[in-house]
């Protein structure tokens, strides 16, 4: 036998070993072993307690370690106490660990010779029912299984969950019914609730019952009377317990409980995202959706593509799909070019239902208006409409302005070469240009007109037969423009029966009626065959049922808005207005650049014959002062040399002062012109 020493010495061993293992990198993962919880599935009673059972299949190998995480809702179930008392490891870690508020378990252990097993225990978990409905217990991330070949590598190969039915224990009293909530599993969007219940057994004196949340509680002692039938209206959301029992001969038997699921609230509002965009080029967009709700949980989604242009090859009333069942991502068949709404409709277990609509456009245009008003570039909001009209409209007054200022500059010019001016001439024009570039040309002002617009209400009476309930609008295009078709649809309670369907304009309170039949579920859908005029409308229906009439549906309002211009029957769209202007101001601005042109080309002519004719004329007038000044010093020269031999007269010395003062006066001239030609050149580099 060993002594205590090398036991201990034994044991450290196998633990370093056993952690050594655990935290080696695999590389290489040996597909083998299995773990399997036991019972898999299976009911068990609310409050009761009971036992799971974690199982290893190592498939023929041999493993000396594990590590098991486990998770469990811990609304439903409780962990008592694991044990490890018959587990085929001899090691642990650490004592297994639980957490029954965040619902976790956690196993660690080895077994230091290896085992190969088809069917060994690691450990028993007992759990307690806290709850009703269903509890999956499963292996959760980082669970592993090690084999016992020196390297520790995962053989985990196969998890088996398990997945638990929580019921109410079975009626140890009356047999209680209902016929608007009969499944005790399912949900009903029903807040009034009928229960009938038979005690089938003689001699019956009276029940005592009551409602509530707690799932196994027991009436009092105080008889309700004989009665086998009770109605509970306007019950909140949530799961509901019923529990009766009955008094024979003086002794109250045994409690029956029965679970009732109301859930009258939708799923939660949600978007539906289209791909690759709303306004796209693409035929067959995507459309992605989802939601959730709190009680039932969303059970499904439909989905309806509905054209609001009319056309050739666009559905008409009577060709009109109903929903269909769809999941997310939802791709669209191939549509045609134009506008559709997309109706998508959330339904919870309860049979509630949320409806979201979105509006797509098919472009045939790389570049389009959306019906928001922004400018689409191939799938890319680039800016919007009036932002892109206005920097067009700028950018062709800026055209004319500089239009307005080279044929100014032509003219003046033309009077140039008329008039034949000397440089001075120039110069003072050149100064005038300079102040006319100074000046600012007067903006123009924009108006904007008010349209006002009045609603009137008048109701229109008819005859209705209250036994027959109105059928239920759930769909309306609420706001469109009047080159967009409306629709609106619902549902009735009596399947394939006739639909009137009742628009009424507000403007002139004129109505008109539509027959159509719902289907074999009761729902029904009408498309208008064709526009609608702007204005308000209400719409509303009632089922007719051979020669009664229910009472009319509430009624649904309808706003039309104008399109950008209508003559008659004709109607131009905004985008085909704006892409109208567009065309306009670009055939505008390509004149404005042809006249800018030619005048540009003809000014740059002009000049060069302009700066000629200076140089010339600069050229002759400075040959021409050049050869007075030389004669005027001639003549001078002769006065100095008289001087020389005498003395000058009074009129002599006149004539001397006066063709100084003409020298001078010359040579400033000569020095002026020279100046203004040089000046001239620069002004005329520059511009």
């Amino acid at each position: 036998m060993l002594d205590e020493t090398k036991i201990k010495k034994l044991r450290t061993f196998a633990l370093c070993s056993l952690l050594v293992c655990m935290s080696f990198a695999y590389s290489n993962k040996v597909s083998a072993s299995t773990l399997s919880l036991r019972p898999s599935s299976g009911s068990f009673e609310f409050e009761s307690t009971f036992d799971i059972v974690v199982i290893l299949n190592t498939q023929g190998k041999t493993i000396n370690a594990f590590e098991i995480n486990m998770s469990f809702p811990p609304e439903k179930l409780q962990v008592v106490s694991p044990s490890t008392g018959k587990s085929i490891a001899s090691l642990w870690v650490s004592p297994p660990k639980y957490n029954n508020q965040a619902g976790t378990i956690q196993l660690i252990g080895g077994i230091p010779d290896g085992i190969n097993t088809t069917g060994g225990n690691i450990a028993t978990i007992s759990f307690r029912a806290k709850s009703i409905g269903s509890a999956a217990i499963a292996f959760s991330n980082g669970t592993k299984v090690l084999l016992h070949d020196g390297s520790g590598s995962d053989s985990l190969d196969q998890l088996n969950n398990a997945v638990l039915g929580l019921i109410l224990p079975p009626p140890a009293g009356p047999i209680v019914t209902s016929e608007t909530h009969p499944d005790q599993s399912k949900w009903y969007n029903l807040s009034s609730i009928i229960l009938n219940w038979d005690s089938n057994a003689e001699g019956s004196e009276g029940y005592s019952y009551q409602i509530g949340d707690d799932p196994i509680d027991v009436p009092d002692d105080v008889s309700e009377g004989g009665k086998q039938k009770t109605i509970y209206k306007n019950l909140a959301d949530g799961r509901h317990y019923f529990h009766i029992k009955n008094n024979r001969e003086g002794v109250w038997g045994g409690t029956t409980h029965y679970i009732i699921n109301i859930d009258s609230t939708p799923p939660a509002e949600f978007p539906v995202s289209v791909l690759p965009s709303k306004n796209t080029l693409s035929r067959s967009p995507i459309f992605e959706f989802k939601t959730t709700d709190n009680l039932s949980g969303v059970s499904h989604y439909e989905i309806k593509l509905v054209s609001i242009e009319k056309g050739e090859g666009k559905a008409q009333n009577g060709d009109q799909p109903f929903f269909i069942e769809a999941s997310s991502p939802y791709v669209s068949p191939e549509l045609e070019i134009g506008k559709y709404d997309i109706i998508v409709r959330a339904y919870d277990g309860a049979g509630n239902n949320r409806e979201v609509v979105e509006r797509i456009t098919i472009h045939k245009k790389y570049t389009s208006l959306s019906p928001d008003g922004w400018i689409i570039l191939g799938e890319t909001r680039v800016m919007p409409w009036y932002v892109a009209l206005l920097i067009i409209i700028l950018f062709a007054v800026g055209l004319v302005f500089m239009s307005y200022k080279l044929r100014n500059r032509h003219k003046e010019l033309d009077r140039h070469f008329e008039k034949k001016t000397v440089p001075q001439g120039l110069k003072k024009q050149l100064d005038d240009l300079k102040q006319y570039r100074k000046k600012y040309g007067s903006l123009a002002k924009v108006v904007v007109a008010c349209f006002v617009c009045c609603n009137l209400f008048f109701a229109v009476n008819v005859q209705a037969n209250e036994s027959l309930k109105p059928p239920l609008i759930t769909t309306v295009s609420r706001n469109i423009s009047n080159d967009e078709i409306p629709y609106v649809g619902g549902k009735t309670e009596i399947v394939n029966t006739k639909v009137n369907i009742y628009i009424q304009c507000l403007q002139d309170a004129s109505t008109f009626k539509v027959e159509i039949t719902s289907d074999s579920n009761g729902d029904w859908f009408y498309r208008h065959v064709n526009f609608l005029t702007s204005g308000d409308y209400l719409v509303w229906a009632q089922t007719e049922l051979g020669e009664e009439l229910s009472p009319p549906s509430p009624q649904q309002q309808i706003s039309v808005r104008k399109t950008a211009l209508q003559f008659g029957a004709s109607r131009i769209s905004k985008e085909e207005l704006f892409l109208g202007v567009m065309l306009m101001l670009a055939v505008l601005i390509v004149v404005i650049l042809a006249y800018n042109i030619m005048h540009f080309v003809k000014i740059k002519k002009k000049k060069k014959l302009l700066e000629k004719e200076v140089r010339e004329v600069e050229n002759a007038v400075h040959r021409g002062f050049a050869t007075l000044r030389r004669d005027i010093q001639t003549e001078l020269n002769l006065i100095d040399k008289v001087k020389m031999s005498k003395t000058l007269s009074e009129e002599e010395k006149r004539i001397e002062n006066r063709l100084n003062r003409d020298l001078q006066s010359i040579e400033r001239e000569i020095g002026e012109e020279m100046s203004d030609v040089i000046r001239l050149e620069e002004i005329e580099k520059k511009d």
